[in-house]
């Protein structure tokens, strides 16, 4: 995303003297720290919660929270740095109640390859074994939009062999029945239109 974008609004104050003002919540920025790919901002959130109808105290309920904002940079996708991109953005979760929000200008897109990718590297770190298929299946049965092209799918393949080969755990991500073995869902060949898919079931 371009800094001088005029088709997207503003959903970040425009300096730290600037709150920006949403409702009920005041949001104030803090210092940017750029990155090789992806810049990150600490957000503080001022939350004023009406109180009860019932409540005796007329003081409202101000509640103060802080968020991480990652904004990653450039439109051509590196396998290696799209992986180091989730990677980190999944070590912000907390263990209670951290959560992880992947927003792009369609919502689909980017935000879409960038949610199958950390759901898949969490059932890889937990489960050992994944269908790649039918868990993009899952996610398209929601959102269509979702892995749109042959080009992504090869991207998901790619970084999860890139996590794998990183690690010194053995993956399975085909049938179970073939342990430490990397079923890919497209074949590899000289003519690059002539790849196609071989266990897709989506």
């Amino acid at each position: 995303m371009k800094d001088n974008d005029t088709t997207i609004g503003s959903y970040l104050p425009a300096s730290k003297s600037e709150p920006l003002h949403c409702g009920s919540v005041d949001i104030r920025s803090g210092p940017v720290t750029k990155c090789s790919c992806w810049d990150e901002q600490t957000l503080y959130l001022t939350i004023i919660k009406k109180k009860k109808p019932k409540a005796q105290s007329s003081i409202a309920n101000i509640e103060e929270q802080t968020v991480t904002h990652l904004q990653f940079k450039g439109t051509v996708i590196n396998t290696q740095k799209l992986l180091e991109f989730i990677l980190y953005s999944r070590s912000h979760i907390s263990r209670k109640t951290g959560r992880v929000v992947y927003t792009c200008r369609n919502g689909a897109d980017f935000s879409g390859l960038a949610c199958v990718l950390s759901l898949l590297l969490d059932r890889m770190d937990h489960d050992h074994s994944i269908t790649v298929p039918l868990v993009v299946g899952a996610i398209k049965s929601i959102r269509p939009q979702v892995i749109p092209t042959l080009e992504q799918y090869k991207t998901v393949y790619s970084l999860l062999k890139l996590y794998s080969e990183s690690d010194r755990v053995y993956y399975n991500l085909g049938s179970t029945l073939k342990k430490g073995k990397i079923n890919l869902a497209y074949e590899p060949t000289d003519k690059e239109d002539t790849n196609i898919y071989v266990n897709s079931r989506v």
